[in-house]
């Protein structure tokens, strides 16, 4: 791999944990007094954990899409197939990470899963995006 592929890998990559991390905290802006006005104070860390699962989740389903050369497919395939592995690699994390954090017992889990599954869905149209403009690295 030559320096540029990655420095652009690099780049394409600090932004979209910019614009991941900027859509979990307006969506923390947004929900923090729905979320203490319905459920209390102490439903606010679940909804932390929830919305840090999707972010990691996302973050997750990025690394297939930034490596779709390694891959091995045919030209012109690495992406479609890096948008495929990247769902299923997003849903995976949230899904065994929220559950793991529900059978924990750490958090409220009537929150901890509707945070979960509002953040997830919000974060959907961002990994769209870097989806649709990441760098072609299959060529």
């Amino acid at each position: 791999m030559n320096g540029a592929g990655e420095q652009s890998r690099g780049r394409a990559l600090a932004l979209f944990v910019g614009v991941l991390s900027a859509a979990v905290a307006a969506l923390v802006a947004i929900g923090y007094w729905p979320t203490v006005r319905i459920a209390g104070p102490a439903a606010v860390p679940a909804m932390l954990a929830g919305c840090a699962v999707s972010w990691f989740a996302g973050l997750a389903g990025a690394l297939p899409v930034l490596f779709a050369g390694a891959l091995g497919a045919q030209p012109g395939q690495p992406r479609t197939m890096a948008a495929l592995l990247a769902t299923v690699v997003r849903m995976m994390v949230a899904a065994v990470a929220g559950l793991v954090l529900a059978l924990l017992g750490a958090f409220p889990k009537a929150p901890l899963l509707l945070w979960l599954g509002i953040s997830y869905v919000a974060l959907l149209p961002v990994e769209s995006w870097f989806v649709l403009r990441s760098p072609q690295t299959g060529k």
